[in-house]
């Protein structure tokens, strides 16, 4: 079964951003997932969030580059933009109040 990777706007930032702290190990994850035919997903308002801390962050050039290479990345058939619709939106409050969630990075609840 293929890994499935899902990449939120901390993903994203710790990918494109060689200063995160994490950076040298979000990217191995992220070779090593495409390496091996995984899936990676985001979505639509994850990518907006993304494109407007590139920006604020990262030099213009950069951050033009970086945006442009993360939509491209979509082209391929193992990236998955998820849209968000009003039907999906409203799924996510029902899963929201499903599940807990811990934040890999501090470790809290």
């Amino acid at each position: 079964m293929a890994t499935k990777l899902f990449i939120d706007t901390w993903g994203w930032l710790t990918l494109h951003d060689k200063s995160e702290r994490y950076h040298q190990e979000t990217t191995q994850v992220y070779q090593r997932t495409i390496a091996q035919n995984g899936q990676i997903y985001t979505t639509d308002y994850i990518l907006d969030e993304t494109f407007t801390f590139f920006f604020r962050r990262l030099p213009a050039p950069i951050a033009d580059q970086s945006m442009k290479a993360l939509l491209s990345a979509f082209l391929a058939e193992n990236f998955y933009l998820i849209r968000i619709t009003e039907e999906r939106f409203a799924q996510t409050q029902v899963l929201r109040c499903d599940i807990s969630y811990t934040d890999p990075m501090t470790g809290t609840v």
